[in-house]
């Protein structure tokens, strides 16, 4: 296996950890894909600067998931369309592929340090729903590194798959060690407070259901929920219904009582 080579557009520290946008990054993680597009553009700018080599391919990836993507995906998809337009004048052929995850997890990984994680996730495979083709640089992008619980994942799974390629992550932000793994479900949540917080954010233009808005609202208080329905179109219920069947969210206890409620809801209809 190649090595994993990895870059960043911020180092977060004890010393600036203060001067991070946490607001627009709690809103890019709960959907708003505007902020998704800016940070592709700051971490495409180190990439250019730093690694990017006009005598190669490349495919890109998001970070894994099953049916619905996470929140990585609008930054990854613009860092490929990015990538793909500079490639252009070059000659060089620029893929966006898929990862595919698998299982999902209820617990929110913020919460936890890096050996919870670990003992959770640690013995995960990312699988490649298309083998890379021979000769491409392979480019993984992903949000925030705490722990390095994903990182760890994808090289378990580049060696399960004897993966030869060039490989590259990218993230647009990198955590110090000196600073808590709970860092990360502060950023995560700077902006949330409970579903009318989610709601307000799903009227925005540029919002994009993920994994994390859908697993928030089946997993809030069922007094919460109640008058979320009360509130949200039937255009996005029935969305938050189909997106949380293809994840098999139907099926899993800690969801299973709001999504029945929905169903419900959409068959009084």
């Amino acid at each position: 296996m190649s090595k994993l080579v990895t870059f960043t557009a911020k180092n977060i520290n004890s010393s600036n950890y203060t001067e991070f946008d946490a607001t627009s990054y709690s809103e890019f993680k709960y959907g708003l894909a505007a902020h998704g597009l800016r940070f592709a553009a700051e971490l495409f700018q180190v990439f250019e600067t730093e690694l990017m080599d006009i005598e190669t391919d490349y495919i890109v990836y998001s970070s894994p998931y099953q049916s619905i993507p996470t929140a990585t995906y609008s930054m990854a998809f613009e860092f490929y369309k990015l990538l793909k337009h500079r490639m252009s004048d070059f000659g060089k052929s620029v893929k966006f592929e898929k990862l595919f995850r698998d299982p999902t997890y209820t617990v929110d990984y913020g919460t936890l340090n890096k050996e919870e994680r670990l003992k959770l996730i640690g013995n995960d495979v990312f699988s490649f729903v298309k083998a890379p083709e021979p000769g491409y640089a392979l480019i993984f992008l992903d949000d925030v590194k705490v722990t390095g619980s994903h990182e760890h994942v994808l090289r378990n799974s580049l060696k399960t798959f004897s993966i030869e390629n060039d490989c590259i992550l990218g993230y647009y932000a990198i955590v110090d060690a000196d600073l808590p793994a709970h860092f990360e479900h502060e950023i995560n949540e700077r902006a949330i407070r409970g579903l009318e917080s989610i709601s307000s954010l799903m009227s925005k233009d540029d919002f994009t259901f993920n994994t994390r808005v859908i697993k928030r609202i089946l997993i809030s208080p069922y007094q919460d929920f109640d008058h979320f329905l009360s509130v949200i179109g039937m255009e996005q219920l029935r969305q938050i219904h189909k997106l949380a069947h293809s994840n098999g969210y139907h099926e899993i206890s800690d969801y299973k009582r709001n999504y029945s409620k929905l169903n419900e809801a959409l068959n009084a209809l």
